[in-house]
């Protein structure tokens, strides 16, 4: 399950990619018997869209925006149709007790925010300021506690406020 908040560094709470990990070799062919997004199988990218659980998110997948609450499910779209956000990189927070939802949400800013110079090219709040924002997926305490799950795994995804994007933002310098 997964929660969002809107907000310039928009917090989605969600039980993140840890799932996908452990299925990295089986997720294309999953979420399309599934009714999934199928993917390319040597570069990982979306060739069809498709509804898939929030654990088979990727580096690399563009989304269409999961919206307010909790979600479970995210729609993978390929990048180059008109999407909302894409997943840039991800960040593992460490094994142990369930540091919190605030510090989960410190965790994930630090970590995404330092990752995000290196794919979009500029820094998030250098000049000129950045026209791209950073959300991310993260654990949830529900899915951090849950023994078959033990969600550690941050996604950071960066979009454009109000615009739909087609193609990837890595290296756009906005």
């Amino acid at each position: 399950m997964t929660r969002t908040n809107q907000g310039r560094r928009l917090l989605v709470a969600c039980a993140a990619v840890a799932l996908a990990c452990s299925l990295a070799g089986c997720s294309s062919l999953a979420n399309a018997l599934n009714g999934g997004a199928a993917s390319d199988d040597e570069t990982r990218e979306a060739v069809e869209g498709g509804t898939v659980d929030a654990f088979s998110v990727e580096i690399g997948d563009c989304i269409a925006n999961p919206g307010d609450g909790e979600i479970t499910e995210i729609e993978v779209v390929p990048c180059d149709e008109p999407h909302d956000g894409e997943v840039y990189d991800e960040v593992r927070m460490a094994d142990g007790e369930w540091p919190g939802a605030v510090a989960v949400g410190n965790a994930a800013e630090e970590g995404c925010v330092a990752k995000f110079e290196d794919f979009i090219g500029i820094p998030y709040d250098g000049e000129p300021e950045s026209s791209v924002y950073v959300q991310f997926l993260t654990p949830v305490e529900e899915t951090w506690n849950d023994p078959d799950l033990e969600d550690r795994l941050i996604s950071c995804v960066v979009y454009i406020p109000g615009e739909k994007i087609t193609g990837t933002l890595q290296d756009s310098r906005r």
